[in-house]
């Protein structure tokens, strides 16, 4: 074969995957999660990596069903990656709320990328919250942790803050709460993304509230829902935030 029949195979071949992708693939991974293709691939990825390296287990698929947004996921927070494992047990893209702390340097590009919307725990302001409410009243699905911080020790679960009530008041947004637990024990990214672990994951309940309802009422009902379901003792308060967190060390 010549170099010339080589260029044209080559050619072809490149021609014919680059339709079938735009043809026949692209739709179908924009249909998966958020009208997005690259976003859908990702998704068929996380999930693979969730299931031979994390072994998730998921009970309560039947609130799963049938779900529109507004809709906001709340969890406790056990293992840096958390919102990942959840995103992979989830039929839907998730818009997380993330700490800016946690946000490594030259990462922004990720976090456009998978729509996360950063809050500030040291020093809040309303943007985050005005942007979450915003992609609740488009229809979007915003996961928050309601705890604000993963819970040191483990099992056990940290106050709650209001924040959570104040988004489900002023939206009338349903709130799905989850609860996750046998993530790594590891408080790195790096670490929880490489080590294995047998992730287990509760879909509890479908909760509404009346219209205008007390932030509050509904922030001290999630917060009790949770601890029915999970059994674990609630703490008197939360520990303080690490000087000078660095997800990717140890």
């Amino acid at each position: 074969m010549s170099i010339l029949d080589i260029l044209l195979v080559s050619a072809g071949s490149y021609l014919l995957a680059a339709a079938i992708w735009q043809i026949w693939i692209t739709p179908r991974l924009r249909r998966k999660l958020a009208g997005d293709a690259g976003i859908g691939f990702c998704s068929i990825i996380l999930r693979w990596y969730c299931r031979l390296l994390h072994r998730i287990q998921i009970s309560g698929e039947e609130h799963l069903s049938g779900l529109k947004g507004p809709l906001i996921v709340a969890c406790n927070h056990s293992s840096p990656i958390d919102p990942l494992l959840i995103q992979a047990a989830f039929p839907r893209f998730i818009e997380w709320m993330m700490a800016t702390d946690q946000m490594p340097p030259d990462t922004q590009m990720i976090w456009r990328f998978t729509r996360v919307i950063p809050t500030e725990r040291r020093n809040p302001t309303a943007r985050a919250a005005i942007k979450a409410i915003r992609s609740l009243r488009s229809g979007e699905i915003v996961g928050i942790f309601p705890e604000g911080r993963i819970a040191v020790p483990p099992e056990q679960i940290m106050p709650f803050h209001q924040g959570i009530g104040e988004l489900a008041s002023r939206t009338e947004a349903p709130v799905l709460l989850a609860h996750i637990t046998g993530t790594s024990d590891s408080m790195s990214i790096a670490g929880a993304i490489l080590r294995r672990s047998r992730t287990r994951i509760q879909f509890i309940d479908v909760m509404s509230w009346p219209r205008k309802s007390d932030p509050a009422r509904i922030t001290e009902d999630l917060q009790t829902r949770l601890q029915e379901a999970s059994g674990w003792p609630v703490a008197s308060e939360s520990p303080p935030l690490p000087d000078d967190p660095d997800p990717f060390l140890p």
